[in-house]
């Protein structure tokens, strides 16, 4: 009997334990509040960023502990997120609520860990963090768009935000970065939107042949042709990586499909990309 009751209340107190680490806390620091300084203990990883200087560019704050299960298992799929969005300008922070450097390491290894991780010294006090693991994106104008759970599908919904939009105008994104639209600058929040792309780009190309106007002639097929020639460079950058480095081959279509979709050039890559798919999960 003593030996149940034992049993019984050590069950008990793992499910105590493990509670902080899955409930959906209430701690979080509010959205739209400006993000907090980040502050370094130790960096664990090379060429960090400048946590001094991140005013005007999209970052996320990871906050996690080596003893924490739901955090070791998720740092795949994190790692799939910075690869994905890192070549768009997003800066992943990780600070690890442990202070022994061996076991921190251990991890980064272990997982192949590809984004920056650092010992805290308080930063997850500030962000008012009260389980792990938590992240928090943060946008181009320093204020927190979303914090919460790794695994809930508005983190990366959030990063996508973020990453579209500085202040009240769309941000290009890589393939369409210093494009010149001319005439044709009406077009660009549809442009930029990803949903609404394909449609300002066949309004665009209607222009080529359809207008009598030279000028606006001269302007479509130098937007158009500019378009196409990203297009077809980053599909093959994207088929030059599938040997070496599939993952990241899959991030370059899928951030292609994001931007760039509804158009022949990109949607006939969609075959490539699903066989890249299949032979991962094979």
């Amino acid at each position: 009997m003593n030996i149940e009751k034992r049993t019984l209340g050590i069950f008990v107190l793992v499910i105590l334990f493990a509670l902080p680490l899955c409930v959906d806390c209430k701690g979080d620091l509010a959205r739209g509040k400006t993000a907090p300084d980040i502050i370094i203990g130790e960096w664990m990883t090379d060429n960090p960023p400048n946590v001094k200087n991140l005013k005007g560019k999209v970052y996320v704050v990871e906050f996690w502990a080596t003893w924490c299960r739901p955090c070791l298992s998720g740092m795949e799929d994190l790692n799939k997120i910075n690869k994905k969005y890192k070549d768009r300008g997003l800066v992943f922070i990780s600070l690890c609520q442990d202070k022994t450097v061996s076991d921190i390491q251990k991890v980064i290894n272990d997982k192949k860990i590809n984004f920056h991780v650092a010992v805290d010294k308080g930063t997850a006090d500030w962000f008012e963090v009260e389980c792990y693991p938590t992240v928090a994106v943060v946008g181009h104008d320093g204020k927190v768009v979303w914090q919460g759970r790794t695994w809930d599908r508005r983190f990366e919904h959030a990063i996508e935000k973020a990453i579209r939009v500085k202040g009240n105008k769309p941000v290009p994104p890589p393939l369409l970065v210093d494009l010149d639209l001319g005439p044709f600058s009406n077009l660009e929040k549809y442009l930029y939107s990803g949903k609404g792309f394909s449609k300002a780009y066949r309004e665009i190309n209607s222009h080529i042949h359809g207008n009598k106007s030279k000028r606006l002639a001269t302007a479509a097929r130098k937007i158009v042709d500019t378009i196409n020639i990203r297009v077809v460079e980053r599909i093959r950058k994207a088929k030059s990586l599938k040997g070496s480095d599939p993952m990241r081959a899959c991030g370059l279509y899928e951030e292609l499909f994001a931007s760039c979709g509804g158009i022949d050039l990109v949607d006939n890559a969609r075959l490539d990309y699903a066989g890249l798919r299949k032979s991962l999960r094979d």
